[in-house]
């Protein structure tokens, strides 16, 4: 499988970064955040595709907002630094 990646990207990416694809996308499938479909890609060849779930919506929406308030934080400390 970690070969298909690398060989359907037509050596795009390395072989590494593919394992690394596959070992991120298999985790986030596994706590429900994407789900994933084999789907034929040509004559022969069938491609797994990703879509993100509404619990990955609700996951990325969360991590966002956060990272917002994270920024914002930084941004306060960083303006009070300028004075």
């Amino acid at each position: 499988m970690e070969g298909e990646l690398t060989e359907a990207h037509n050596g795009r990416i390395g072989r590494k970064r593919a394992q690394r694809l596959q070992r991120l996308l298999r985790g986030l499938e596994q706590r429900g955040l994407v789900k994933s479909r084999w789907v034929k890609a040509g004559k022969v060849r069938e491609r797994k595709q990703y879509e993100i779930t509404a619990k990955g919506r609700a996951e990325l929406a969360e991590r966002l907002r956060k990272w917002r308030q994270f920024a914002a934080a930084i941004e306060l400390v960083l303006s009070f630094r300028g004075r």
